[in-house]
């Protein structure tokens, strides 16, 4: 129903990226695109990506359907989150990352640089991916429209970490952290 909604076939491989403001340069989008782009010419495959937030820029594609959505609240997110296979996270600074955690709570992995905040969220090939630069964004992006059993199997273990990243779950890690070395 929520692909439906989005005008979207259930063989096309669906992404998503998620910014309160797109046009950030922080947040990589033109790298992000570029990468499904590529994975989209490696698989013979219908490839959507879903854009969700402010911005300020326009881009097309031959290759790719490119789905602009604008700002959404939390619940309208999560409507469309759930509509997809994979979330990217191509931020080169990303201190929290709670779309990470949204989408995993939703059996959605992520693919993400391993720089900051997504490498304490993301176990590396169990919950989702974590990448050094685009060109393994693109790699992984390949990977997993290519494999749906393992993009399945992802899902499932995101979903079931999810719940460690619970704000109760942190703040009870951070007190008993502090309560040992004080």
């Amino acid at each position: 129903a929520a692909r439906e909604r989005l005008g979207l076939s259930s063989d096309t491989f669906v992404g998503a990226v998620v910014a309160k403001d797109l046009s950030d340069p922080n947040k990589n989008l033109g790298q992000a695109l570029r990468a499904f782009e590529e994975a989209s010419q490696r698989i013979n495959r219908r490839f959507a990506l879903l854009l969700i937030g402010k911005t300020g820029s326009s881009y097309s594609s031959d290759h790719i359907d490119i789905v602009w959505l604008g700002e959404m609240n939390v619940k309208e997110i999560a409507r469309t989150l759930i509509a997809t296979d994979i979330l990217i996270s191509g931020s080169i600074a990303e201190s929290a990352g709670m779309t990470i955690v949204e989408s995993a709570a939703l059996g959605v992995p992520s693919i993400a640089l391993s720089n900051g905040g997504p490498s304490s969220l993301i176990e590396h090939e169990k919950t989702g991916m974590l990448c050094r630069d685009f060109r393994a964004v693109t790699s992984c992006i390949t990977e997993l429209a290519g494999d749906s059993k393992r993009l399945s199997a992802l899902g499932r273990s995101a979903k079931k970490n999810a719940g460690s990243h619970r704000p109760e779950v942190i703040a009870r890690t951070y007190l008993e952290l502090y309560s040992s070395i004080s």
